[in-house]
């Protein structure tokens, strides 16, 4: 080690050393001389162990170097074991010079060609000191650890969270050439602790770029507004050691020693930041969450770690006046360790979003990143989806007073990071459509405007702007438009007799609902991304790992107008101080009490004023402003006194309101008058404020002030109450429940109005203490290690320090008490049990095994190992040690004899596996010798039984082989003849085909049996006959077959299985004209008249009377057009039906072959009997003698009943384009003139019938026909 690197000294630092500030940070010469005099075995030990840990690296990985891929700090490896437990066991000096000079020393030059230069690593895209989040790299694409390296890129804002430090461009630590630090590294080893000399040594370092210094187990860090290359892999590498006490300060320090907290004490961890806004915390919790997760370890899940941590930074942070990256939220972060100290999953809980900022802030502040990102950085089809202009300046919401010209380079980049974040946390397409959608939409919201109108009633209404931008946004929450700006400016509540009153809100009040929406939007978005993530991190099998804690919370801040969310932001800082303060001041010396150490109790500001009044059950702050908050209204009919959810705009201060803000000033100066810590200055309107009043005119008369731990802050209570309710209406509630959108549904479960009735939801002061004490819950009971962040100077500038600033920085955070409490307190301590469990190896009185008790092997171990009493102490229950090296010198210790008795494991291991293989190489010797001999004799029995055994196989096999020939001959034979004879077959079934051909009909079945050999043959042959005979009967069909074959078809479609008489008419084909009236000369002139020339039917047919049901010989003709009654002497026309009037065909299922043809009402048939000319003016009526006259349907029965329907089916079908109605049935209605008659058919299951057979009885309207 060089001697600018001096570690604390531990005799000054337990004793209180006499020499000053001054002397310490002295010549580095004479510093050198003293640290080597008192530690001559350290001397370089930290540039071999670095090299060595390298060298060891680069074996491993291949020989590869590259940056970007992360370096792996292995432990340093020992080639050889310390000797065995003698009779008086090593000092620790000897045993950490033994392992020291044991390490091998590779070459100068394996660490110095590994370092990039700041070109390359400008090229990768890495981020400058001022950028909110680490660029990414691989292999995870972006979230890379090497944030601070590289020239940056031009136009990026200096972030007041960018934590850098050290000067110099060390490549790494294992090449180390760094000049001396100034300054003490260590607080506690101040020669004299005071507040001056704390800031003093702070601000030397500082002005040298040193920005860390211990404060025993706790660091500070002064943040420098400025790159400084401290973050590269090979300060990962350099500080992944348990050495750390050789190391300078730094943060990645105390991430290591938690670390090694988790997997080697199994204790839980807690790193927590602490400081007030702008001092460095967020960059802190990054890096260190960098440092703990590094690429080259589980890069699957470092990855998303990172990721997620990337992703709530862009949604949750924004730039405030105090810092360009200031976190809006409280974070804490679980890492579950496994037994290497590897992170294999991890968790984010975040608290208390600062969901104000959505829609209000300081003019020269910004809302949250991502929204300026999308704006910015999206590409056009994106923004095209999502109807979104690429200017940020047209968007209320995202309008500043100072906007810088490349802002946008840098929300360009970044939205390309946060998107590849959420791929890397395994969001889809459409999960990052939405998200996006969400926040469009919260913009397009923010743009629609309201503005007051007068209703005819005399109220006070709204009047909507931009309703465009509304229905756009309703498209992108996948709403409904009308629903949502009902809401907006409508407010339902419930009525006498369950009725719904609906009032129209005033313009602020409708302003005010807009904004609780976009914040309510914006928040649960918020909180179903944690959620996201926390399920992209969850490891897969449940366990009972020890963790690792980040808490990062809120900065202290103080602004020029204090509303509501700073109250919540300083309670909630002041709160986590408190739990600091119990942590490292109180409970430290209450244990040194109940320890019987020698110590005087000093004294601690554990007790914070302040807090005490914010947080009293009863009267509090908090407790009042929630009590007036949840006050009912004295008018509830009344618009002006409705809770402050309900009440006008919160950011233009409507004085509807205003008695509300009274009442509370009132009440505090009330019950707080005279308090130290509160000054209240009502108006004074008020006798109570009169008497109470503050002597200060500068506090404004609608504030109060609090004297907080950091400082007074001055509240202005308007919008106090309003936004402690933070309570959205029903209606805004419902319409988002009713959403198609992808998952905002489930973010407004009290929108859902089957859900049963809930309490009110919690005001943002329940929030406040439900998640602190969550937090405190989570963080007692761990070992806690603290980062206290402090700031230079509030202009956020790089090599300036406002010491006034720095001091009450330091008196606040209470640096002067922890280090007065560390530098006489001790360091870490065990019981007894512990002790002598972790450490008893380390002495031959109590290795292996220890039969007293734990306070008595205790002290032998102690004894053994050498300790003096200025290096520990010893307590009832527990033994302590005084400082880190000396912690480190036991663990190193403690390895070294870990590595020895494994290497004596491991010989002795080795000693009974080659013991056991010649004891089993000696068993199988004589095994083997018996084995040959016995080998011997059995192999001249075996020959002489083998010599048998082939003789007599020989014999069978030649008998086998000639019957084998004989089978073959008889086999080729039966072959031949088979052959034959098939080939007879074949012949002799084809020409008994030609001689007998079968029947050229093609429904013959008829086929020569063929014999089962030719089978195949015969069925192909069978098969192409019936093919060749179907197409010869194909083409012997003419156009008359074809009309036959049709109408048989249709005769099979009507007639088939429904009527009885069919199966006696397939065989007989339909001749049609049976009287041959075709030929005939005086029907052709007939015809002629009547456009009925083609005759399709015509026979002699019995027409049944209509009175008594006789049978009546008539001509029944049926053309193309009608059905025709001739009479069958004369040839006279009597009826004619055109084809169009016929309406339906009824017969019965028997044998009677009976028909009746129906005629449509509208055309009566007309009696044809006087000859005249035709009028076909009367539409079914040839004559007009007749005209107006009804007759009825027609009764008919012929042998050829089936032929007449079928084709006076056919013939209504062609003429009409559809076909009648053909009823069959034993019962249906006929029409007789003006007479409705009903047939019934009854038989008596004669086979067939003759007319004469046919029995017809007339009563009155019913005609049975008897069979």
């Amino acid at each position: 080690m060089p001697s600018g690197w001096r570690r604390p000294l531990e005799e000054p630092c337990a004793g209180g050393s006499t020499s000053d500030l001054h002397t310490i940070t002295g010549d580095a010469e004479s510093s050198s001389t003293r640290y080597q005099h008192q530690y001559p075995h350290s001397h370089h030990h930290l540039h071999l162990r670095v090299q060595q840990q390298q060298q060891q690296q680069q074996f491993s990985s291949g020989q590869r170097s590259d940056v970007n891929a992360g370096i792996t700090a292995a432990p340093a490896q020992f080639s050889g074991a310390p000797p065995p437990f003698s009779a008086a066991p090593p000092p620790f000096s000897a045993v950490h010079q033994l392992s020291s000079s044991s390490a091998a020393t590779p070459s100068p030059s394996s660490s110095s060609s590994s370092t990039p230069s700041s070109a390359r690593l400008a090229s990768r895209g890495l981020r400058s000191h001022g950028s909110r989040v680490a660029s990414f790299g691989h292999p995870c694409r972006g979230l890379a650890l090497t944030s601070s390296l590289g020239p940056g890129r031009p136009g990026q804002r200096q972030g007041a969270e960018g934590l850098r430090g050290g000067r110099g461009s060390t490549s790494a630590w294992g090449a180390l050439d760094v000049e001396p630090e100034a300054g003490v590294t260590d607080c506690c080893c101040l020669s004299s602790v005071t507040e001056e000399a704390i800031v003093h040594n702070l601000v030397v370092r500082y002005e040298s770029d040193i920005i860390y210094t211990k404060l025993a187990g706790d660091l500070i860090s002064v943040n420098p507004y400025q790159r400084l290359d401290l973050y590269t892999p090979h300060h990962i590498a350099a500080y992944r050691t348990p050495m750390l006490a050789d190391l300078p300060p730094h943060l990645f320090g105390i991430g290591e020693r938690a670390r090694r907290g988790v997997y080697e004490l199994q204790e839980d961890q807690v790193v927590l930041m602490c400081g007030e806004s702008g001092s460095g915390k967020t960059e802190a919790a990054r890096l260190l969450l960098n440092f703990l997760t590094p690429p080259h370890v589980t890069p699957a899940r470092n990855c998303k770690l990172r990721a997620g941590d990337r992703v709530l930074q862009a949604f949750g942070n924004a730039r405030t006046r105090h810092n360009d990256n200031a976190s809006r939220f409280a974070k804490h972060v679980e890492l579950e360790l496994d037994h290497r100290g590897e992170a294999v999953g991890g968790t984010f809980t975040c608290y208390l979003l600062e969901k104000g900022r959505v829609t209000r802030r300081h003019a020269s502040e910004r809302g949250f990143h991502f929204c300026y990102q999308l704006v910015t950085g999206a590409p056009p089809p994106v923004l095209k989806s999502l109807r979104l202009q690429r200017s940020s300046e047209q968007y209320t919401m995202l309008t500043t007073a100072r906007p810088a010209a490349s802002e946008a380079d840098v929300d360009k980049h970044e939205y390309a990071e946060t998107k590849h974040a959420l791929d890397v946390l395994g969001l889809d397409d459409a999960e990052q459509l939405a998200v996006f959608s969400v926040v469009a939409a919260v913009l397009k919201l923010g743009n629609v405007g309201f503005t007051a109108v007068n209703n005819i009633d005399g109220t006070e209404g709204c009047a909507l702007h931009n309703e465009y931008e509304a229905r756009e946004a309703c498209e992108l929450l996948q709403c409904s438009p009308r629903q949502l700006l009902q809401a907006l400016r409508l407010r339902s509540s419930a009525g006498s007799e369950e009725e719904t009153v609906s009032m129209e809100l005033t313009a602020c009040q409708a302003i005010a609902a807009r904004n609780l929406l976009c914040q309510a939007l914006y928040a649960r978005l918020f909180s179903w991304l944690v959620t996201r993530i926390n399920q992209s991190l969850k490891v897969g099998e449940p366990s009972r790992r020890k963790v690792l804690s980040i808490v990062d919370v809120f900065g202290f801040e103080i602004l020029e107008r204090n509303s509501f969310s700073q109250l919540v932001i300083n309670y909630s800082n002041e709160r986590l101080t408190q739990v600091v303060r119990q942590a490292t001041l109180q409970e430290r010396q209450e244990e040194y009490v109940r320890e019987g150490l020698d110590w005087i109790t000093l004294d601690s500001p554990v007790g914070m004023p302040a807090l005490q009044l914010l947080q009293q059950s009863k009267s509090g702050v908090l407790a009042l402003i929630e009590e007036l908050t949840l006050r009912p209204a004295p008018d509830p009919d009344s618009c002006l006194h409705k809770r402050p959810s309900q009440q006008a705009c919160q950011t233009q201060g409507d004085a509807s309101s205003s008695y509300e803000e009274e009442d509370l000033l009132k009440l505090l100066a009330k019950t707080y008058a005279g308090h130290p810590c509160v000054d209240v200055k009502p108006g004074t309107s008020s006798a109570t404020s009169s008497r109470h009043q503050h002597p200060d005119n500068n506090l404004p008369v609608d504030a109060f002030r609090i004297r907080h731990f950091a400082g007074s802050v001055t509240y202005s209570v308007k919008g106090f109450l309003a936004q402690n309710l933070d309570e959205l209406s029903k209606d805004l509630s419902h319409a988002m429940h009713c959403s198609h959108h992808l998952f905002l549904s489930s973010l407004f479960p009290e929108g859902n109005p089957r859900r049963a009735p809930h309490k009110r939801p919690a005001s943002v002061v329940a929030q406040a203490q439900i998640s602190l004490a969550s937090l405190v819950r989570h963080v007692a009971g761990k070992k806690i290690s603290v980062v206290h962040c402090l700031k230079p100077n509030d202009s956020k500038l790089p090599a300036q320090l406002d010491q006034e600033l720095l001091a009450h920085q330091v008196r606040y955070h209470c640096l002067l008490e922890s280090c007065s409490v560390s530098r006489e307190g001790w360091i870490q301590g065990w019981t007894h049990q512990q002790f002598l469990q972790r450490y008893g190896l380390l002495s031959p009185h109590t290795w292996p095994h220890w039969r007293g008790s734990s306070l008595e092997g205790s002290a032998l171990l102690l004894a053994d190992l050498c300790l003096t009493p200025s290096q520990y102490t010893f307590g009832r229950t527990r033994v302590y040690v005084k400082t880190h090296s000396t912690l480190d010198e036991l663990e190193q210790a403690r390895r070294a004899r870990v590595e020895a008795l494994a290497v004596a494991i491991q010989a002795t291991w080795r000693r009974h596996v080659q013991r056991r293989r010649f004891c089993r190489l000696r068993r199988a010797q004589a095994i083997i010798a018996g084995a040959w001999r016995r080998h011997r004799g059995q192999a001249l029995v075996r020959n002489m039984q083998r010599f048998r055994r082939e003789d007599w196989a020989a014999t069978v096999i030649q008998n086998a082989y000639v019957t084998y020939l004989r089978f073959r001959r008889e086999d080729w034979a039966a072959t031949v003849i088979q052959n034959a004879y098939v080939t007879y077959l074949r012949w002799r079934f084809l020409e008994q085909l030609l001689t007998t051909p079968p029947s050229e009909s093609p429904i013959a079945e008829d086929w020569p049996t063929a014999p089962i050999l030719i089978a195949p043959l015969s069925a192909a042959l069978r098969r192409l006959h019936h093919l060749n005979r179907c197409a010869q009967y194909r083409l012997r069909f003419d156009q008359t077959a074809r009309n036959r074959m049709r109408e048989k078809v249709t005769a099979s479609i009507i007639f088939r299985d429904r009527k009885a008489s069919y199966n006696r008419s397939i065989g007989h084909p339909f001749m049609g004209d049976y009287v041959r009236l075709r030929q005939n000369a005086q029907w052709k002139k007939i015809a002629a008249d009547t456009n009925d020339h083609y005759i399709v039917f015509a026979d002699i047919v019995n027409k049944i009377t209509r009175s008594a049901g006789k049978f009546v010989p008539i001509l029944l003709a049926v053309s193309t057009n009608a059905l025709l009654v001739v009479d069958q002497r004369s040839l006279h026309l009597k009826y004619r039906i055109p084809a169009a009037d016929i309406a339906r065909i009824s017969l019965s299922p028997f044998m009677d072959d009976i028909a009746v043809v129906h005629v449509k009402p509208s055309s009566p048939t007309t009696d044809l009997t006087a000859p005249r000319p035709p009028d076909t003016s009367q539409g079914g009526c040839l004559f007009g003698s007749d005209v107006g006259k009804r007759k009825g349907d027609i009764v008919l029965q012929t042998g050829h009943v089936i032929e007449v329907v079928t084709k006076l089916f056919l013939v209504v079908q062609n003429a009409t384009d559809s076909p009648p109605d053909i009823v069959i049935a034993t019962e249906f209605e006929t029409n007789f003139g003006e007479s409705t008659v009903v047939f019934s058919f009854r038989t008596t299951g004669l086979a067939d019938v003759a007319p004469g057979h046919i029995r017809i009885i007339r009563r009155q309207n019913r005609m049975e026909v008897h069979l």
